[in-house]
């Protein structure tokens, strides 16, 4: 089953467009794109979520999300705004001390700040205020999909593909375009915060 939700400004591109160059291209001409990153809190409580035409990072409730019987309406209602990233994203991903990875286009760098910070039994609402960079390359051509390394090394990896140059420039196969970078981090995936599966 799906649903479809699509009511809230947050899931649109923003307006006007914020300023977007990445290697020199201007992404602005691309046209207006919507929500890309998704990334679920490791409390599965939340769906974090931004559009690459945006600068914003938001959030829902993941229950509202699981219910068919929540109309637009009261999601619309739960959406919120933890402010400005420095850049435009692609992919954003949790690990299961709560670190939220965002993979900051206009910087070739990866961000992350804590967002399953807790006082007593209150989670508090993180800020995009407290964000730190954990990896900044001049090989990082937009940072984009992120993975989970299992071997004994660990660490988060994120791979870089120059989208700029593919959708507005020169993307020759003279040159290499694409690269998978590991970030050392004792973290792993969210999922792993959930403990093992279920087979019955």
């Amino acid at each position: 089953r799906a649903r479809r939700w699509d009511s809230h400004p947050a899931l649109s591109f923003e307006t006007p467009l914020p300023p977007f160059v990445v290697e020199g291209y201007d992404i602005n001409n691309l046209g207006p794109l919507p929500v890309d990153g998704l990334a679920l809190a490791p409390q599965i409580d939340r769906v974090f979520f931004t559009p690459i035409h945006g600068v914003k990072l938001y959030s829902v409730s993941a229950s509202l999300l699981r219910d068919f019987s929540t109309t637009n309406e009261q999601l619309d209602a739960d959406v919120q705004d933890h402010g400005a990233k420095s850049s435009q994203c692609d992919g954003l991903t949790v690990s299961d001390d709560g670190m939220l990875y965002m993979s900051m286009l206009t910087a070739n760098a990866v961000e992350a700040m804590e967002i399953a910070k807790q006082e007593g039994n209150v989670v508090l609402r993180p800020e995009l205020s407290s964000s730190t960079v954990v990896a900044q390359d001049s090989r990082l051509f937009w940072p984009d999909t992120f993975g989970w390394a299992t071997d004994e090394k660990g660490g988060l990896l994120v791979s870089g593909a120059r989208l700029e140059m593919l959708f507005l420039g020169d993307w020759p196969s003279s040159r290499r375009n694409v690269a998978l970078f590991r970030i050392p981090t004792a973290a792993r995936s969210y999922l792993h915060a959930l403990g093992p599966l279920k087979t019955n």
